[in-house]
């Protein structure tokens, strides 16, 4: 098994409210209001007893709107990885070969692994935001966009090159919401067969305690998919929550903006005392630290905590972008364990811009 899930989901959910979770990459702010209100609203017109739409039809044609893409191209999953092991099992029943990058989302290496799928690790220079390194001997590449660990953004015209020589590839945007400049290539399905886009509502819409993704390819693989699994696979108040959700997107974009700012004031602070800690296009940072498990284990043991280290990439601490007070909580007490120059009668040193900041998303 790759694939080992940070501390935090390894814990019963009300167990984690004993920590600092920055290790799960789950959104740092709520659901929106109104999301909240329209599953409150099915709950007490007792719909809990009933059984969901039977094809989902009504969330497909939302969704259709939403991103553009017509309804026979799309299927709703039991969130990305649903979409990702169904898609391995069916590579591994065509003996499909599979390439991706060796640094990338180890979840999907570990869906393709249970089904034994055989895979190319092709390897990249860790921030490269270039396709370049791959090949034309798979019969499909795996490309996350933005990626995960490395949080690079790749440019659409690049899936564009490898599409118009023939490439089917399988383009997970998970953090796609938070990327600075839109790189989806989910509006590209018409007219690309050869081309699988997954997207979910983790990460920007904090629905991941909901299980939910979508799946944009061309309806035949679309009604493949819905022909292996039936009907009924999401629940009542899912669909409710992302249908909602999808309406308030004017508020995730509010949230992401004042989630980006908690996360430069974080950048900020452990920059200006010495560290070189790295921004992305996701909801993450990263840190360079030949120390970095040491690190996480003490954070872990010492304060509570969690972020993430990764076995096939040491050297980095990956921090989810939490609340500002866990963001500021996290930067003294990685200041205080590194011991780094730039502490002054040992407190950590804030800049002016970011102590400023920090409040503006406490």
């Amino acid at each position: 098994m790759t694939y080992q899930p940070g501390l935090s989901l390894r814990l019963p959910v009300p167990a984690r409210s004993a920590f600092v979770c920055l290790d799960g990459n789950n959104c740092p702010y709520e659901p929106a209001p109104k999301v909240r209100a329209a599953v409150m609203e099915a709950l007490s017109k007792g719909w809990m007893r009933e059984y969901p739409e039977y094809r989902e039809v009504q969330l497909i044609e939302r969704a259709s709107e939403f991103y553009g893409v017509p309804s026979t191209c799309i299927a709703v999953t039991a969130g990305v990885d649903h979409a990702l092991n169904w898609l391995m099992w069916l590579a591994s029943q065509n003996k499909a070969f599979v390439e991706h990058h060796l640094i990338t989302y180890s979840g999907f290496i570990d869906q393709a692994d249970r089904y034994g799928v055989n895979l190319i690790g092709i390897p990249q220079k860790p921030f490269d935001p270039h396709l370049g390194y791959f090949h034309f001997e798979s019969d499909f590449t795996y490309v996350a966009n933005p990626n995960n660990p490395t949080g690079v953004l790749f440019d659409r015209e690049e899936i564009i090159w490898y599409l118009n020589r023939g490439k089917h590839m399988i383009v997970d945007e998970s953090y796609m919401d938070w990327a600075e400049t839109d790189q989806s290539c989910a509006h590209m399905i018409p007219k690309n067969s050869h081309l699988i886009v997954l997207r979910g509502f983790s990460k920007a819409f904090a629905l991941a305690g909901m299980r939910v993704g979508l799946m944009f390819a061309n309806p035949e693989l679309i009604e493949k998919y819905k022909n292996t699994f039936d009907c009924r696979l999401i629940p009542t108040f899912t669909q409710i929550a992302v249908e909602t959700a999808l309406d308030n997107y004017d508020y995730v974009k509010e949230q992401i903006r004042f989630a980006r700012i908690t996360k430069e004031n974080a950048l900020g602070i452990l920059q200006h005392n010495g560290f070189q800690a790295i921004d992305t296009h996701t909801n993450f940072i990263l840190i360079a630290d030949d120390h970095a498990t040491e690190v996480q284990a003490e954070l872990d043991n010492r304060y509570r905590i969690l972020t993430r280290t990764f076995s096939n990439w040491p050297g980095y601490l990956r921090v989810s972008v939490g609340s500002g007070m866990d963001m500021e909580r996290f930067c003294y007490k990685y200041v205080e364990i590194k011991d780094k120059p730039g502490k002054v009668s040992g407190e950590t040193v804030i800049p002016q811009t970011a102590s400023e900041d920090v409040e503006v998303n406490r």
